[in-house]
């Protein structure tokens, strides 16, 4: 298994859609091995079926935590208006994230020895309430210490990600543009990781093929961690 494939973090504008969730069974197909662990928002969590419950339709405080998680989510996508739909699109998470290896962010987290993401500036996304910003802790926590990469759809997480000052740099992934001529991943698809590392920055852009339009990174540039985008485009 090759660096930054060991565990993806799913993005929680996926679940504000049923477009969006229809489209990720084929993401995390062509993104993942038999070895990788499909990392969930720990908000989330109920997504992931307990074994005595697999076959049975949702239950009652799946249903009352489902409408939290919609509260939650519209927080980040004001198109998201139906209760029903949010249902809808739980119903098919509970379905796909049967087929696939799963956890919550806290679970990968609590085994670390090393300090988690830290900003000054995380207040500044404080609208987005509480589960919004422990999430963007986890996925940037996740990705910097383990090399995990976040899956994202569009370019939200990374909005967010920017109003806590962290540098977003974004490139042209080959293996992103590949997915897509092949009709395999949507193209709003973002794959991003959070660096602080030489090492960890050519690890990612060798394992997705981007080509960032810049030449060899300094250290300097990553004294404070740096937001790597791989998308179907050339980095402005």
């Amino acid at each position: 298994m090759t660096a930054f494939q060991k565990y993806l973090c799913i993005d929680p504008s996926f679940f504000t859609k049923k477009k969006r969730i229809e489209k990720l069974p084929d993401v995390l197909t062509n993104l993942s091995t038999t070895e990788t662990t499909i990392v969930l928002p720990s908000f989330l969590k109920s997504f992931i079926d307990s074994e005595n419950n697999l076959d049975e339709k949702i239950s009652n405080n799946d249903e009352i935590t489902d409408i939290e998680n919609f509260k939650i989510l519209k927080k980040i996508d004001s198109e998201l208006k139906e209760e029903g739909e949010f249902f809808q699109i739980a119903k098919k998470a509970r379905n796909l994230f049967k087929k696939f290896r799963v956890t919550t962010a806290d679970k990968i987290i609590s085994r670390l020895d090393t300090d988690g993401f830290y900003s000054k500036h995380i207040d500044e996304i404080s609208k987005f309430g509480n589960s919004i910003q422990s999430t963007v802790i986890e996925f940037m926590t996740i990705s910097s210490n383990l090399q995990g990469t976040i899956v994202a759809y569009g370019k939200k997480f990374i909005s967010i990600v920017r109003k806590i000052r962290i540098p977003v740099l974004e490139g042209y992934s080959k293996v992103k543009h590949r997915l897509i001529d092949s009709k395999k991943v949507p193209p709003m698809l973002r794959i991003i990781s959070f660096v602080i590392d030489v090492t960890a920055w050519n690890a990612f852009v060798g394992t997705f093929g981007i080509e960032m339009g810049m030449g060899e990174v300094g250290g300097d540039l990553l004294v404070n961690g740096l937001l790597l985008v791989g998308d179907g485009n050339v980095a402005n």
